[in-house]
């Protein structure tokens, strides 16, 4: 099941401020680190709404019922050692400092590290697949929004989604005229997104890329992983970031008329 966080910015990054949806949501955000077990009824006090939204709520975000959403937040872990470990300064300054040095680093990994011939090979199925879709979560989905923005100017019109039950469908429904990208800085997007890895053992799958900072486990069904880092940490998007733009200079290289 995916992290009830990446559920709960979507709905704040979708929904109208005023919307039931984003009250709750912005509730259940603001006390996630608690970790506190409410009942429906205490919820549905606490943002003044009824119970009968609670339950509509719960079923938007993919859960059957209540409990799974209270499971759900009780399991949370937002990572955050493990995602700002690297950040070292004793001050402001040292710290900027650092954090640029880790920049370059990444620059000269990926410098001696790119597989151009896969690149290029995802550059031209982009170029010859009519479907394409790209997906990401939270800060994953800015190159797939970028890749999206700048390919629209180069005339190569892609679809980007980053709704968990859009994507969940997609990937659940879709057959080998599409090709899929996704972006995923820790590697484990679609275990996140699939409750059932067995529906993709049906024939005629769609076309699958993750890009991703991590060394993670491979799914069969994946046609690629393009494994830009060793380990996930802070600079891990700025490397997918990177990879998203080379994506749309090659292809103006090889297929743009301008």
């Amino acid at each position: 099941m995916s992290n009830i966080r990446i559920q709960l910015l979507n709905i704040i990054n979708r929904e109208s401020p005023d919307s039931m949806n984003f009250i709750i949501a912005q509730y259940i955000l603001e006390n996630l680190e608690r970790k506190k077990v409410v009942s429906t009824k205490e919820l549905a006090d606490e943002c003044k709404v009824s119970k009968s939204s609670i339950s509509r709520f719960c079923r938007k975000l993919g859960y059957e019922d209540f409990l799974e959403l209270q499971i759900a937040i009780g399991s949370y872990n937002s990572f955050i050692e493990e995602r700002f470990t690297d950040l070292k300064g004793e001050n402001t300054h040292a710290l900027i400092q650092n954090y640029f040095l880790d920049i370059k680093e990444i620059i000269n990994h990926l410098d001696q590290s790119l597989e151009v011939e896969v690149l290029e090979e995802l550059v031209k199925d982009i170029h010859d697949y009519e479907r394409v879709a790209l997906m990401g979560h939270v800060q994953s989905s800015f190159p797939a929004l970028s890749l999206q923005h700048y390919l629209t100017i180069l005339h190569k019109f892609v679809y980007s989604t980053q709704d968990l039950n859009e994507q969940k469908e997609m990937l659940e429904t879709l057959d080998d005229r599409n090709l899929i990208i996704i972006f995923s800085a820790g590697g484990k997007f679609i275990e996140r997104v699939l409750d059932r890895m067995n529906v993709m053992n049906r024939k005629h799958l769609p076309k699958i890329y993750i890009i991703t900072a991590n060394k993670t486990k491979h799914l069969s069904f994946v046609y690629k992983y393009i494994e830009l880092k060793d380990s996930f940490n802070y600079t891990s998007p700025i490397i997918l970031d990177m990879y998203s733009n080379l994506i749309s200079l090659i292809y103006r290289k090889k297929y743009s008329d301008s």
